[in-house]
């Protein structure tokens, strides 16, 4: 776990950024020692980054409304960054809208081995996209989506998820 003071960002931000960084393992899984604007920061950070192949951003479970631009600038990170190898955002608030967006970062990614989005109330609708994206991108081996509760109206997501599953192992 991660305690990062605003004060500090700008300088962790510096170093990541720099060639001299050797950090491969990032992880905050204390939602009161970072921020959003925190979170949007480091995520930029890593389009610059080359060596950084863990990323955890876990969230407590009982996260505020989904923010588009958190998700806005964790697609624009996958787009570009091919050093990273796990991503977890297990807690965070991911609705369909914002699955969209991080959709699009998943689908042109082919470094990303694991990806971890348990306990991230990911509607059906987010869990059919989430399934478009894995279509582009046969390198994601380990998803978890544990934790998500789906409910009756995500039956249609599960199912496109199934069958993926079954034909794509």
């Amino acid at each position: 776990t991660s305690i990062m003071p605003r004060s500090f960002l700008p300088l962790f931000c510096q170093y990541i950024e720099s060639p001299e960084c050797n950090l491969e393992t990032y992880e905050c899984r204390d939602r009161e020692s970072i921020d959003d604007y925190a979170v949007i920061k480091i995520t930029e950070s890593l389009m610059i980054n080359k060596s950084i192949r863990t990323l955890s951003l876990r969230m407590q479970r009982d996260t505020p409304e989904p923010l588009y631009a958190r998700y806005l600038a964790f697609a624009e990170c996958l787009n570009v960054n091919n050093t990273l190898l796990y991503l977890d955002l297990s807690g965070n608030n991911i609705g369909t809208g914002e699955m969209e967006r991080l959709a699009k970062g998943l689908g042109s990614n082919c470094s990303l081995l694991e990806l971890g989005l348990s306990h991230t109330y990911i509607t059906g609708d987010g869990l059919a996209v989430l399934v478009d994206s894995l279509k582009s991108n046969s390198n994601i081996r380990i998803l978890d989506l544990s934790s998500n509760n789906f409910d009756t109206p995500s039956m249609h997501g599960i199912k496109i998820l199934s069958e993926y599953l079954e034909t794509n192992n």
